[in-house]
């Protein structure tokens, strides 16, 4: 876990990437193992049936097997798919191919997708604002500004978390932050601080939380006592 100072979202940005570099040069399979175990965990508790997730580059967490595993359970899994300014999210399928950005695909779909129960978000890095820091590009703010998902997952290796407030009010906020060290909950402490460290693998109970965004405060704060702590 890495607290960073960072004056802008630029220089935050520029501050994890270099973590996570040093970070993707080692080997990470025991560290990805040990992420997915938590993730899965999660999902299986909160009894999940749509999820959104991510095909992994080099610096992120790969989570390939865990979306193996998702399927055989009958779990429904989506990808991005790329297209102009933002994304479509398209079932998870093989083979592979690569596309925009030279990022993983799995093929177009006009499948129409109306519900999503959790999404698997990676990212760079997070502000004080519980509000993610990506490479930039905007596509996930401008798919959650249109989308609604009642838990928003951010995944890293090394949790790089900004000492100060650097995002902008359209910046994705989420709700976790798995890492391998420690997990991360949005809430409010004394000091109107959202970063909330909770030790081990969040149990979720129930699934309470998958009622819509009128209601994402109370469900976030159900989700907040629901958690319970495992060594």
């Amino acid at each position: 876990m890495q607290y960073i100072q960072a004056a802008s979202k630029e220089q935050l940005r520029c501050l994890s990437l270099d973590i996570l570099k040093k970070q993707a040069k080692a080997n990470n399979y025991a560290i990805d193992k040990k992420i997915n175990k938590r993730l899965n965990r999660i999902i299986f508790n909160s009894k999940a049936k749509n999820l959104l997730v991510y095909l992994p580059l080099k610096l992120e967490v790969d989570i390939i097997p865990l979306i193996k595993k998702l399927r055989q359970k009958k779990i429904k899994v989506f990808v991005p798919f790329v297209q102009d300014i933002s994304f479509k999210m398209v079932p998870f399928r093989l083979p592979l191919k690569r596309g925009r950005f030279n990022l993983q695909n799995a093929g177009s779909s006009f499948q129409s997708i109306k519900k999503i129960d959790i999404a698997l978000v990676p990212a760079l890095g997070i502000d004080a604002n519980f509000k993610r820091i990506g490479f930039g590009k905007g596509m996930y703010d401008r798919f959650f500004a249109a989308f609604t998902v009642p838990l928003i997952i951010f995944v890293q290796r090394i949790a790089c978390i900004g000492k100060n407030i650097v995002t902008d009010e359209f910046d994705s906020m989420g709700d976790l932050l798995v890492s391998a060290q420690k997990n991360y909950i949005q809430g409010f402490k004394k000091d109107d601080s959202r970063i909330i460290r909770i030790s081990g693998a969040p149990t979720i109970g129930g699934n309470r939380f998958f009622s819509g965004k009128k209601n994402r405060p109370s469900q976030i704060r159900y989700l907040h006592r629901a958690i319970k702590i495992k060594s």
